[in-house]
């Protein structure tokens, strides 16, 4: 499958993550502020990673805004990958999209992977 290749193609200090489908989901925090949690799957590795950005940091407008809005699905290498501790991406990663997919694409990708 195309996207499976693409999805163990890179290398390097860059960090190619899959999304999975319970990527973007938007919540509340104790204080009211809004956030989005967003979660990825490494094709390579297969961990599950997390992040959750804040509407409110600059990091929202350049880097996530795009990939929430869109509802996207796919292939992703992240610029500048950090992990703030153990399976949580710092909101400073950039991530790019490389391919994208449908929901059930990536359902069905993820499963084949594990």
């Amino acid at each position: 499958m195309k996207m499976i290749k693409k999805a163990t193609a890179y290398t390097g200090d860059d960090w190619l993550l899959f999304s999975i489908p319970t990527w973007a989901t938007q919540s509340y925090s104790d204080d009211g502020g809004e956030y989005y949690e967003l979660r990825f799957f490494n094709a390579e590795t297969k961990e599950d990673f997390i992040s959750y950005i804040d509407p409110a940091n600059k990091n929202f407008d350049a880097y996530w805004n795009e990939i929430i809005e869109n509802k996207s699905y796919g292939v992703f290498i992240f610029k500048n990958f950090r992990l703030k501790k153990a399976g949580l991406i710092n909101a400073d990663s950039k991530p790019m999209m490389v391919d994208q997919c449908s929901k059930t694409e990536a359902e069905d990708i993820r499963d084949e992977l594990l």
